[in-house]
């Protein structure tokens, strides 16, 4: 990712900081607020700039759902909670 770009790691860094201080404001407002503040200026701020992790068509770079689900050809199956509005 980002080709050894460093500003857009410190980007995708800082947008991270800002996440985990949007996500703990409701345990430690102080610190979420400090840690926002930090990390606001200089976040990611156009889809140009997004972290993309690119896989390859072929082996060893494929997606590893895709490989582990859909080429080894699979037939198992897993639970599917459904929520209930009633």
């Amino acid at each position: 990712m980002y080709q050894g770009n460093v500003a857009l790691w410190i980007k995708f860094a800082n947008s991270l900081k800002l996440r985990m201080g949007l996500l703990i404001a409701g345990v430690n407002p102080t610190l979420a607020k400090s840690t926002v503040e930090a990390a606001a200026a200089n976040v990611i701020s156009s889809n140009t700039e997004n972290a993309k992790l690119i896989y390859l068509g072929s082996m060893p770079n494929t997606n590893p759902i895709y490989a582990e689900l859909v080429a080894s050809k699979r037939h198992d199956f897993v639970v599917q909670i459904l929520s209930s509005t009633a």
